[in-house]
């Protein structure tokens, strides 16, 4: 029970993940589809991305009262039928805010997954599962960016983001299968207490070198596939 469980919750956050980054390999393709700039269709990624930076604190609090399945229900049901409007789109504002929506269901879906883990997985066994999460985000990085590609190379990219919703909607149903979890009511963390972390001299160097590896990371594979369009 335990190791399906597990298994599932994997297989969700490679699916999950891999939205996140479906659009970026065919950011060119889109920008021909819509007549707008390769800056404007790259907010495709920003605008995910920046609710994905600033709400997990938040969404930590909202776990502590509710149960991570139902999240994990609620989310990625509404999720698929985010990515499932982006095959029928034809007006690149409207994307925009469903890219923007689906940044905001991210965080709440990727920290219910960890605290499900974490609950699931003993005291002794917890880092290996939390390490096999990390994985799994970016086996769902890699698998977002390279099957898109491929999709949309063979037929349309309006096909990929189809079969990303059934992924999606196979994941949503086997989250059924999991344990109702008990919300795990920790003593809450003061915003007055975030600011003394980050007033750490070491804590402030790690978040500021990841802020800047990401920013970097993020910022080349946005401009990448421009490089052999006609965006370049």
């Amino acid at each position: 029970m335990h190791n399906r469980s597990i298994n599932i919750l994997l297989l969700t956050t490679v699916l999950v993940f891999s939205t996140l980054y479906v659009p970026q390999p065919i950011l060119p393709l889109l920008a021909e589809e819509f007549s707008v700039s390769g800056s404007e269709v790259s907010l495709l990624i920003s605008l995910t991305l920046f609710p994905l930076g600033l709400t997990p604190i938040i969404y930590g609090y909202l776990i502590d009262n509710v149960s991570a399945r139902t999240i994990l229900h609620w989310f990625i049901g509404i999720l698929a039928v985010t990515e499932l409007s982006f095959a029928f789109v034809t007006d690149f504002r409207i994307m925009l805010g469903l890219r923007l929506l689906q940044g905001l269901l991210l965080p709440a879906i990727f920290t219910a997954i960890v605290t499900y883990i974490s609950n699931l997985s003993a005291a002794h066994q917890r880092q290996k599962s939390v390490s096999r999460y990390i994985a799994a985000t970016i086996t769902g990085g890699f698998a977002g960016r390279f099957i898109t590609g491929l999709i949309s190379d063979l037929t349309d990219w309006r096909v990929a983001f189809v079969v990303w919703t059934i992924g999606l909607l196979i994941s949503w149903s086997l989250l059924w299968k999991l344990k109702k979890d008990i919300p795990t009511q920790s003593s809450s963390l003061e915003i007055s207490g975030i600011w003394q972390m980050f007033k750490r001299p070491l804590h402030f160097r790690v978040y500021l070198t990841v802020l800047i590896v990401f920013f970097g990371f993020a910022s080349a594979l946005n401009v990448l596939p421009f490089r052999q369009g006609n965006f370049a």
